[in-house]
C-alpha cells in the first residue's frame, strides 16, 4: 500500500515488485501518489486492509500487508482536520490521533476458528529524524516494535542499514528459547547488545582521543561491532539466511570479545558455541601495576585459570611471584632516569591528545553540528506549518 508518494517511485516499486509475484497473482498494490487527493490518502489505507482481511478470514490465506509512508497519511489527516475547525492537538495533529491510527494498526492478527491471518508492517519517516515525533511516538506505543533504519549505514553501503540499539521488540522474550528457537538465542542476545553499546561509548571515546589510546578490551568490542554489521546486518537482498546460520554468525560476532567479557553468558552456552577457544585453552595472568614518581612497574602477578587443579594453580603463582619481584627490583634501578624520560612522553602525548582531539573535534563534532543545525531548520519548518494550521483554525472558530 503506497500512500502520498511520487509517482516516479510509484513506478520503479511496481517495476521491481512485478515479475515473480504480480505474474503468480500474489500481489495487490494500492497506490495513492502525492498529487492524488487527500481525502483518498485516508481512505487508501482502510480499502487495502479491507481486501486483506477479505483474503485472509474469507478465503483463509496468509496476508502480508506493507504500508508506506504513514507520515504522508498523518499529515493528510491533520490537514483534513484542520479543514473541519477541529482543534488541534500535539504539533498541530487532531487529538484523535492514536485513535485513528490504532484503528489500521490494530487491525492485523488472526480470528479463532479462521485458518487465514493478517500480518501488518507499517513504515514511516521521521520527521527531521525526530523519534518523539507525534507519528513514531503514537506508532511505538501500539505496535509490538519498531524496526529503525540509520542514513548513516545506508550511506556506509550496508543493506539493511537497521540501527540495532535503536529497535525494539516486545514480543522477542516470549518467542525465543528452549522449544521456540534455541535455548542459548535470548542470553547471547542480550550479550551482544550489551556488547553494541559498549562498543558505541568505546567509538565515542576513540573520536575523542584516538584509537590508539583505547585499552585493548575496547578495542576489542569495536571489533565485535565491526563484524556485527558486516556478518550479521549486512545481506544481499535476494540472501535468505535460517535461525541456525543466523545463531552461528551471532556467535562469531561474540568470539570477538574475549572470553571474560562474556558475563551475561552460562558457561555452557560458552562452552558449546564460543570460538574464541575451548576451556582450558587460555589462562590469564592478572598484572597489578604501581606509579612510583611517574614511572609505571608490576606490583604484583596472579595467574588465572579455573580449570587448574588447586595444587598446579599454587605451583603457577608461585612461580609468577619470583619473576615479578625479579623485574619489579629492574625496574627500580631505572627510575630515576623514567622520571625524566616519563616527563618528556607525558608531555609529548599531552600535545598528540590535544592535536587528536581537535582532529576529531574537526571530523565529527562540527559535521554534527551542521546536521543539528538542519535538523533545527527542518524543525523550525515543522513549527511554521503547525501555527499556519492552528491560525487557520483559529480563523475559522472567529469567522463562525
Amino acid at each position: 500500500v503506497n500512500v502520498g508518494e511520487r509517482l516516479q517511485a510509484v513506478t520503479k516499486l511496481a517495476f521491481v515488485q512485478q515479475p515473480a509475484t504480480a505474474a503468480a497473482g500474489d500481489l495487490a498494490l494500492f497506490l495513492d501518489t502525492a498529487d492524488d487527493p487527500v481525502v483518498q490518502r485516508i481512505l487508501t489505507p482502510r480499502v487495502a486492509l479491507t481486501v486483506a482481511e477479505y483474503l485472509a478470514f474469507e478465503r483463509d490465506q496468509h496476508v502480508l500487508v506493507i504500508l508506506a509512508d504513514m507520515t504522508s497519511y498523518c499529515e493528510a489527516l491533520r490537514e483534513v482536520s484542520a479543514a473541519r475547525g477541529e482543534t488541534p492537538g500535539r504539533r498541530a495533529y487532531p487529538g484523535y490521533l492514536y485513535s485513528d491510527l490504532a484503528s489500521i494498526y490494530e487491525r492485523c492478527g488472526r480470528i479463532r476458528g479462521r485458518k487465514g491471518s493478517l500480518t501488518l508492517v507499517p513504515v514511516l519517516t521521521m520527521p527531521a529524524g525526530d523519534i518523539t515525533h507525534p507519528i513514531p511516538d503514537l506508532t511505538g506505543y501500539i505496535t509490538e516494535g519498531q524496526i529503525v533504519l540509520t542514513p548513516e549505514l545506508a550511506g556506509a553501503g550496508v543493506y539493511p542499514p537497521i540501527d540495532v540499539l535503536a529497535s525494539l521488540s516486545r514480543l522477542m522474550r516470549k518467542g525465543t528459547g528452549a522449544g521456540r528457537t534455541r535455548a542459548d538465542h535470548p542470553a547471547a542476545a542480550a550479550q551482544l547488545l550489551a556488547a553494541l553499546a559498549r562498543a558505541r561509548e568505546a567509538r565515542d571515546l576513540a573520536d575523542l582521543v584516538g584509537a590508539a589510546a583505547l585499552t585493548e578490551t575496547d578495542r576489542s568490542y569495536l571489533a565485535c561491532a565491526s563484524a556485527f554489521t558486516a556478518q550479521l546486518v549486512a545481506q544481499r537482498v535476494d540472501e535468505s539466511r535460517t535461525l541456525d546460520d543466523t545463531l552461528a554468525r551471532m556467535w562469531c560476532v561474540l568470539s570477538e570479545l574475549p572470553r571474560r567479557e562474556l558475563t551475561l553468558l552460562p558457561a555452557a552456552d560458552i562452552d558449546a558455541h564460543y570460538a574464541g577457544g575451548e576451556a582450558g585453552e587460555h589462562a590469564w595472568v592478572t598484572v597489578t601495576w604501581r606509579n612510583t614518581m611517574g614511572a609505571q612497574h608490576p606490583d604484583e602477578a596472579r595467574c588465572e585459570l579455573a580449570e587448574l587443579a588447586p595444587r598446579e594453580l599454587a605451583a603457577a603463582n608461585a612461580a609468577l611471584g619470583p619473576a615479578a619481584a625479579a623485574y619489579r627490583r629492574a625496574l627500580a634501578l631505572a627510575v630515576e632516569v623514567a622520571v625524566a624520560e616519563t616527563a618528556r612522553q607525558k608531555i609529548g602525548d599531552e600535545l598528540q591528545a590535544t592535536q587528536r582531539r581537535l582532529r576529531g573535534i574537526e571530523r565529527h563534532r562540527v559535521p554534527a553540528l551542521q546536521d543539528a543545525l538542519r535538523t533545527l531548520e527542518l524543525q523550525l519548518e515543522e513549527l511554521e506549518r503547525e501555527e499556519r494550521v492552528v491560525t487557520r483554525w483559529a480563523r475559522s472558530r472567529m469567522a463562525r
